[in-house]
């Protein structure tokens, strides 16, 4: 047996905060493939939103609050 063959494939989730998190869902889609699975909130605002990515993992993100870090 080969490592790939008992190892499944390796997965990143990091997690983001964005001034403008609809901007950069925009740009991630469109620049390198991700595929959007939810995106919750209104308006330009983004409670939560996932991104997978079609080789495996993906991204979470939400709008950053002002005032906060």
């Amino acid at each position: 047996m080969s490592m790939n063959e008992i190892l499944p494939p390796a997965q990143v989730w990091p997690c983001l905060r964005a001034r403008d998190a609809r901007g950069l869902i925009r740009f991630l889609v469109e620049a390198f493939g991700f595929e959007e699975v939810v995106v919750y909130g209104e308006g330009d605002r983004v409670d939560h939103a996932q991104l997978s990515w079609p080789f495996g993992g993906g991204v979470m993100m939400g709008s950053a609050r002002s005032g906060r870090r």
